[in-house]
């Protein structure tokens, strides 16, 4: 399963600014644009512009999974490979984990902001344990990259930071 197979149709051709959320649930966010532009385009270009907005963001939020001390990313599994779940906004996060069942005894999601480039650097323990891929913004505008491509990634759109 590639990329553009895996990122959903749309028939958005709007513009995009720089990545960020709207703030408005239901309103499209400008990765859901990036998203949608990679779809249509399918060009080197705009994957760079993807997933340079993605490794450009200081961190990515995730679903909390587990019971302190041992508090983890939730790890959801895809076409039966394990994926970590990402979102490029805590309000994708947080609706995610909701629509999920992925909340407290109250009804509340609990999430992490996990800094990219520490994730980057102990991207190797997850795929020590299994885990195939990391997901971003699991719904409709969803795409991916698998574990072992993080790291090279992460250095080519942060020139070598």
């Amino acid at each position: 399963m590639g990329l553009f197979d895996f990122l959903k149709k749309s028939g958005s051709t709007d513009e995009t600014r720089s990545p960020g959320s709207t703030g408005n649930p239901g309103q499209t966010s400008d990765f859901d644009k990036l998203v949608q532009r990679t779809q249509q385009e399918k060009s080197r270009e705009s994957l760079d512009a993807l997933w340079g907005a993605v490794y450009a963001m200081e961190n990515w939020y995730m679903i909390a999974a587990g019971e302190p001390p041992n508090v983890g990313p939730f790890i959801g599994v895809m076409e039966d490979k394990p994926f970590v779940f990402a979102f490029t906004e805590p309000e994708k996060a947080a609706e995610s984990a909701k629509s999920h069942g992925l909340v407290d005894k109250n009804g509340d999601p609990h999430l992490l902001a996990i800094p990219v480039a520490g994730f980057a650097r102990t991207v190797d323990t997850y795929i020590e344990k299994g885990v195939f891929g990391i997901l971003f913004n699991d719904g409709e505008n969803a795409f991916y990259t698998p574990l072992t491509d993080i790291k090279s990634m992460f250095h080519f759109h942060r020139q070598g930071t």
